[in-house]
């Protein structure tokens, strides 16, 4: 498919398990090689001691090369900041992260 005049491409999948005896997952940025888009869908429902994915607003800043390192951490605390800190994918801490639902991460 065509994007905006770019070809939109598959360029990594994974599986993240979520079963109860399931490993957590500590934090780490996504699309460190360049911008991109990283696409969240849950095959089927995360309970709310399984997960929910959070994220950190404004640490996409922090690989964009374009930028001093100065900018991309003025950037990433701002965001942060205007936030105060972590994300949560659902909304409340006693929600369940629906199968089919999207968290979709702009990393550009």
């Amino acid at each position: 498919e065509e994007a905006a005049g770019r070809r939109v491409f598959l360029s990594e999948a994974q599986l993240i398990v979520a079963d109860p005896c399931a490993e957590g997952q500590g934090w780490h940025l996504e699309n460190a090689g360049g911008p991109g888009l990283t696409v969240f869908v849950p095959l089927s429902n995360i309970a709310a001691d399984r997960g929910p994915q959070s994220v950190l607003p404004g640490t996409h800043h922090l690989s964009d090369g374009s930028l001093g390192l100065r900018e991309r951490l003025r950037l990433c605390l701002k965001a942060l900041c205007a936030t105060h800190g972590a994300v949560a994918s659902a909304a409340a801490p006693d929600r369940t992260w629906a199968a089919g639902d999207a968290l979709v991460l702009d990393g550009r």
